[in-house]
């Protein structure tokens, strides 16, 4: 029930636009989505990409009406492509069909998917055509194959649905040409005749699916990542189930595919504790505020509800100053800092975030591992 409304928002222009002028949920939406602006979205991108993450950008809403607005959103996808090559950001693009048309017109549809891949393999980007519900699902591959065999286009790749029966063929027929897949559960609520009802089906569908595509990643001739970061390797799982990311991860390291053979894509905003794996220090640092002013020495100050969060560790605060050069985060106006092994409450206080370490005064604090706690006036902390 709640997937299914949570899609039909997204094809609700109404709704989308009565949310965005309520201000608790504009602030809950803006933490999932990149920006409301073109400008605001390149800048997320840019941020990720600063911390080695790539990006696939997307503009949202499904089910355009006219065959007037299938070309404006088509006109305005190829902008998106525009603005990804000028600005240098390491990023494709995923379209929906249906916003170009395919419940309108299927030739119109792909006419204008032609235009877009044209345009993108000029400028060596990458798309990838979205799947949508089961109604849409033999078209969908039906204009794929064309932009494969008919028209010839190398830069395009799809999605699979691990909860639909017919997806062990579909990979098995897209393998055959190197498809880039990614692969995901299924988000539409589908008849049991078509679809895996249960959750454990799903569950054993997808690891099952996602070591066939490793399987095929293993191959010498198998494209990895590029070089740019902008085309992605044949495997790319789609989830924020941390149990199907850790069996990927192990089986791909289990029959020897190398890292860059395996993407792990997530939602913006999503699972952000899990969207960063390796190096701590290396991990981004995200943040979140009623409001956010720019100082004159490039310092930027959190004010309401601040939060800056770098994978597990979590600092919330009224205000929170953070400084990018120095790598400093200053809590202030009583704060509040939580991690897997420890949580610390205080007065104020400041992280060192590339440092690992921190400074706290008049704190409470819990200790997991050793279930101690206590207070004091001063507290440091050294991560190790």
């Amino acid at each position: 029930m709640l997937r299914s409304f949570l899609i039909y928002l997204s094809q609700a222009n109404w709704m989308r636009q009565y949310v965005m002028r309520w201000k608790i949920a504009r602030k809950v939406a803006l933490r999932f989505v990149a920006g409301e602006t073109l400008e605001s979205a390149i800048s997320a991108v840019q941020e990720l990409n600063a911390n080695a993450m790539y990006a696939t950008m997307d503009q949202l809403g499904e089910h355009t009406e006219t065959l007037d607005q299938a070309h404006k959103t088509t006109n305005d996808l190829i902008h998106i492509l525009e603005v990804i090559d000028e600005s240098g950001i390491k990023s494709g693009l995923s379209v929906k069909l249906t916003q170009i048309g395919l419940l309108l017109d299927e030739k119109v549809c792909e006419e204008n998917l032609v235009r877009i891949l044209s345009f993108a393999s000029k400028k060596k980007l990458f798309v990838r055509i979205d799947m949508e519900d089961s109604t849409c699902i033999d078209a969908t591959f039906r204009i794929y194959w064309n932009m494969r065999h008919e028209h010839h286009f190398e830069n395009v790749g799809m999605v699979i649905q691990s909860y639909l029966y017919r997806s062990d063929r579909d990979t098995a027929d897209l393998l055959e040409t190197d498809t880039k897949i990614r692969m995901v559960k299924g988000a539409y609520k589908e008849s049991s005749e078509i679809a895996y009802p249960n959750k454990a089906d799903v569950n054993q569908a997808f690891d099952r699916l996602t070591r066939l595509l490793l399987d095929h990643a293993k191959s010498e001739s198998s494209p990895a990542l590029s070089n740019e970061g902008r085309w992605p390797p044949i495997t790319a799982v789609g989830s924020h189930d941390k149990k199907r990311i850790d069996a990927a991860i192990a089986y791909a390291d289990e029959i020897g595919v190398p890292r860059e053979k395996l993407e792990i894509q997530m939602l913006y905003g999503i699972q952000r504790d899990l969207q960063f794996q390796g190096d701590p220090e290396q991990a981004p640092t995200y943040l979140v505020g009623d409001l956010a002013q720019r100082n004159t020495d490039g310092r930027l100050t959190l004010i309401g509800d601040a939060q800056a969060q770098r994978g597990a560790q979590q600092l919330q605060a009224e205000r929170i100053v953070y400084d990018e050069t120095r790598g400093t985060a200053e809590a202030e106006g009583g704060f509040r800092f939580d991690d897997p092994n420890m949580s610390i409450s205080g007065s104020h206080g400041t992280l060192w975030l590339d440092e690992d370490r921190g400074e706290f005064f008049q704190t409470r604090f819990r200790i997991y591992d050793r279930h101690a706690r206590g207070k004091a006036k001063k507290t440091f902390l050294l991560f190790q």
